[in-house]
Formats: C-alpha cells, sequence, structure tokens
C-alpha cells in the first residue's frame, strides 16, 4: 500500500524552549523566543514570544512585559493572554 509523504521545512527561532518529546510537524514554523511544553504537538506556526502546549499545541500565554501582536492583540506582563 503506498503511503504519501509530505517533505517541508521546520523552522525553529532563537531562544527557543522545547519540552522533552514534542513534536513539530512539516511546515511549521516555531517563532523567536517561543516555549513550547512537554509532549505537544506543533501543527500550526507559534507567533515570538508565546507560551504554547496541548495536542494540537495552542498558544496559552505570552512571555516578558506588554507586547503587541501582529494583529493588534495587547498581551500585559501577566504570562496569560488578555
Amino acid at each position: 500500500m503506498y503511503q504519501p509523504t509530505v517533505e517541508a521545512d521546520v523552522v525553529v527561532g532563537r531562544g527557543v524552549w522545547l519540552g522533552a518529546r514534542v513534536m513539530v510537524m512539516a511546515g511549521v514554523t516555531v517563532g523567536d523566543g517561543a516555549i513550547v511544553g512537554a509532549g505537544s504537538v506543533v501543527t500550526k506556526d507559534l507567533p515570538p514570544n508565546c507560551i504554547a502546549g496541548g495536542i494540537p499545541a495552542r498558544v496559552l500565554g505570552w512571555r516578558g512585559g506588554s507586547e503587541t501582536t501582529a494583529n493588534g492583540v495587547v498581551h500585559g506582563g501577566t504570562g496569560l493572554a488578555r
């Protein structure tokens, strides 16, 4: 039986922390400074300085002080999305 394969580059930014047994799928970009929790499966691009986890991985919070994402959402310094 023929099983098609998908080949695409995975891009991991500077200062990224990947927990144990994280899987990053083909074609995904993990932004600079992102943290991905152990056992997560990253199926979509993650923005810079986010904290992500789960199956599939989703943004759970943000690193550092107040930030504005590309879509204009402001996140405070508490580490949780507002």
